[in-house]
């Protein structure tokens, strides 16, 4: 959760307040009188929880609500009956599954803002870069190959830079060669990929010296591929 301080406090205070109500909750079969404590507690910490979901468009905040309340098997439901006898323990049981379910709702929301992240920051790259092998094709397309060459290294290299970050993360981050070789040790690429990648930045490289012989053809390979690369790379 350290990606997201602020909501990461927020719901251990929320995960925490969680246990407090659960703990609640199992006194209700022997101490009836904690029934208004549950009550005033679990509406506080549902109105919190739903807002911070709402906050973030999490999926899951239909059932999120329903487990609340509208089915008639709810918690609204299940917390209104808990005083009734004979099945006070049948409603106690109730209510701790549908708030089980609310919990793990809530538990779940760094991950998926974690992952959301990741996406961001892969379509950032990925139009950063595509609007680098633009100018390389209009650089191409004006005679000077071998800066279009250098230009779309550049861009290949960026993009391979952030999947590292965003799958790997270790810092500071090594040069490409090492990139795409953990970037198949962690599975993210494969062998294939690996080999096709260190091709295309053997192209750029060789534009990027003079005393090296690279082709017109293999410099726009280079930006054609490089664009397939990072529109198909996962």
């Amino acid at each position: 959760m350290s990606t997201f301080p602020h909501i990461s406090s927020k719901i251990k205070e929320l995960l925490e307040k969680a246990d407090h109500i659960d703990e609640l909750a199992n006194n209700l079969q022997t101490d009836l009188n904690t029934r208004q404590e549950v009550l005033k507690e679990y509406q506080s910490w549902y109105r919190a929880s739903l807002a911070l979901l709402n906050q973030h468009s999490v999926s899951g905040v239909d059932e999120f609500e329903k487990a609340y309340g509208g089915s008639g098997n709810d918690i609204g439901y299940y917390l209104t009956c808990i005083g009734r006898q004979p099945y006070r323990t049948n409603y106690i049981t109730h209510f701790k599954r549908n708030f089980e379910i609310q919990v793990a709702l809530l538990f779940s929301l760094p991950a998926v803002l974690e992952t959301r992240r990741y996406s961001y920051l892969k379509e950032l790259s990925a139009g950063v870069s595509l609007s680098e092998l633009n100018e390389a094709q209009v650089v191409f397309n004006s005679g000077f190959e071998r800066a279009a060459g250098v230009i779309a290294r550049v861009a290949l290299e960026g993009f391979v830079k952030t999947l590292f970050k965003i799958n790997i993360g270790t810092s500071p981050i090594p040069k490409f060669d090492q990139c795409i070789i953990e970037l198949k040790k962690s599975k993210v690429i494969e062998e294939r990929h690996r080999k096709h990648l260190a091709e295309l930045y053997g192209l750029g490289s060789a534009c990027a010296h003079p005393g090296s012989t690279i082709t017109n053809s293999e410099v726009q390979r280079l930006i054609d591929e490089a664009r397939f690369v990072i529109n198909t790379l996962p």
